[in-house]
């Protein structure tokens, strides 16, 4: 089960990831290139590089090739596994391709999860919430429930797939699921081409992203609440690259052709 110190864990690693971000953004700079960390919300990517082309340039940044994927939320509404509509992007009024994916998913994998909790809490009809409003329903498995069920498990994992085409998931996430499509991704000390579209015309040269890795969806303890939330991070098949746009790297940088 995810600990208070997990929490502050992973709140310090949003922390240094934003810093990261802004970091690579200084460093494109630094080559006379107008690119920066914007003040958007999550339905756009990392980072933005505009005026050498006719788009806007949308990075999304990752500091390790570990890094978790794709965030969202997803719940048991008592009959099937559900999300939140987007409120903003592409998706408005709509489930992201991501909450798509991950609530297919979950009504195919998920059963035994929901039956062992019932048969825990002693109750069919229940809710797994994700929020603090759904907690307060009557139907809801509360956080002590939660907590005392998970107790009895391995882990804090509803689902585990292992060896998923987490590049493809990916993919689609970031340039379908985007207010404004990304078209390539940092991770680690490697730079890709995300999805068909090139507008820096990169081709072969810069590896298209692709990897594989265990398709996760897990409880994570919140101090008034849980949430149950996905777990997307690729633990192989990515390629190497000679592009990067990390700071004080030794590759090449994409946007070569475009500085004067």
């Amino acid at each position: 089960m995810e600990s208070f110190k997990q929490h502050i864990d992973a709140l310090n690693e949003s922390a240094a990831s934003d810093r990261y971000e802004k970091s690579c953004a200084d460093y494109l700079k630094t080559f006379g290139l107008n690119a920066t960390r914007p003040k958007v919300d999550n339905t756009y990517s990392d980072l933005v590089v505009k005026g050498v082309v006719k788009e806007d340039i949308w990075i999304e940044v990752k500091m390790n090739h570990t890094d978790q994927l794709g965030n969202t939320r997803a719940f048991w509404d008592g009959k099937k596994w559900d999300a939140a509509l987007d409120k903003k992007g592409p998706s408005k009024g709509k489930l992201s391709p991501l909450k798509v994916y991950i609530c297919k998913t979950l009504d195919k994998e998920g059963k035994a999860f929901v039956n062992a909790v019932r048969k825990h809490v002693g109750r069919q009809d229940i809710i797994i919430p994700t929020t603090i409003g759904m907690l307060r329903d009557s139907k809801s498995v509360t956080r002590d429930e939660m907590i005392d069920f998970l107790k009895g498990q391995k882990n804090q994992y509803l689902i585990s797939l292992p060896n998923k085409d987490l590049g493809a998931l990916v993919t689609e996430h970031y340039t379908k699921g985007k207010t404004e499509p990304t078209y390539y991704i940092q991770a680690g000390d490697d730079f890709y081409r995300i999805g068909t579209k090139d507008p820096l015309k990169l081709g072969n040269k810069v590896p298209l992203f692709s990897g594989t890795g265990p398709f996760r969806m897990r409880v994570g303890m919140r101090t008034n609440y849980y949430e149950v939330q996905p777990e997307v991070k690729i633990t192989g098949g990515m390629p190497k690259s000679d592009y990067s746009i990390k700071p004080g790297t030794k590759k090449k940088n994409p946007f070569e052709d475009y500085i004067k």
